[in-house]
């Protein structure tokens, strides 16, 4: 009898670390898609130690071309960069974080392959015929509360049609609970505020980049600061006049300047927190880079 309850408290022992130990990701540790790609669950609610998404979360997924253009079209064959970003509004202690991505065709099939850079801390996992990329260890950042994971993906063949890109990123932390006499590091309460990315969806055709997206000549641009709260400058060795555009991530202007002895400075306090796209233009060239508003 006591080996019969000794056998059944080890079992729901391991159940509940198996349950709530998806730091390897959950497709490779529990068979779940967290994407909402093929009727998968489009949060991390469920099985597993977190919870509902929150809109603080701010996620978005983009892929990117050689030029380092953002692509509305594939081109067949060809190998693109996925990007998964995030960043919450709202927390300020959050360090790490998780994500899985998938690419599908119309017809549920997986689109195309998933390839990760040698060395990189993420990994590919099947699951019901779709390949999950996602995080094979809680990830890091250099900037608190701003995330980021890049990764191969090539196109799939000529007829496929639309590929849609679906993606969930969960960044977690601690509370900030001050520990007492009688606790330890494992009564430290975890914070952990998921959210999905919007499905964006690619067209088949001959991989033009989108209008805001050309290339990615750096002409010695420099952004500062980045992150920023109140002004955006831009400044560069240039001598060429341009203009300089901020691209929410919904693809619409919401920021505009033009230089002044290669200086540009956009008022960024009226916008809400999170990622921009910044485009920078002249009749010879176009520079795309990125910005934090916090």
């Amino acid at each position: 009898m006591k080996r019969n309850l000794f056998m059944l408290l080890f079992a729901a022992a391991m159940c509940g670390i198996v349950l709530c130990s998806y730091e390897h990701g959950p497709a490779y540790e529990g068979g779940i898609n967290r994407t909402g790609s093929q009727g998968g669950a489009a949060n991390c609610m469920g099985s597993g130690c977190h919870g509902a998404n929150t809109p603080t979360t701010i996620v978005d997924v983009k892929v990117y071309n050689s030029a380092g253009g953002i692509i509305t079209q594939y081109q067949p064959g060809v190998t693109y960069t996925v990007a998964i970003t995030g960043v919450n509004t709202a927390a300020s202690l959050l360090t790490e974080f998780g994500f899985q991505v998938s690419a599908v065709l119309s017809n549920a099939a997986q689109a195309g392959s998933f390839t990760i850079a040698s060395g990189a801390d993420l990994r590919v996992t099947s699951l019901g015929g779709l390949q999950i990329v996602e995080h094979k260890h809680a990830l890091e950042d250099s900037v608190t509360n701003y995330f980021v994971a890049r990764f191969s993906w090539t196109a799939p063949a000529a007829g496929s049609g639309d590929v849609k890109f679906y993606g969930i990123l969960n960044p977690i932390g601690e509370s900030g609970h001050k520990l007492t006499d009688d606790e330890d590091e494992d009564d430290e309460d975890e914070i952990s505020l998921p959210n999905t990315a919007p499905v964006i969806t690619l067209i088949e055709g001959n991989g033009y980049t989108n209008a805001v997206a050309t290339t990615n000549s750096e002409k010695g641009f420099v952004l500062y600061p980045n992150p920023c709260k109140d002004a955006l400058n831009v400044v560069t060795t240039a001598p060429a006049a341009y203009d300089v555009y901020i691209y929410s991530a919904g693809g619409g202007v919401v920021g505009y300047g033009k230089s002044a002895n290669n200086f540009c400075k956009i008022n960024m306090q009226d916008l809400p927190m999170g990622l921009y796209t910044v485009v920078i233009k002249s009749e010879n060239f176009t520079v795309i880079k990125s910005v934090l508003r916090q």
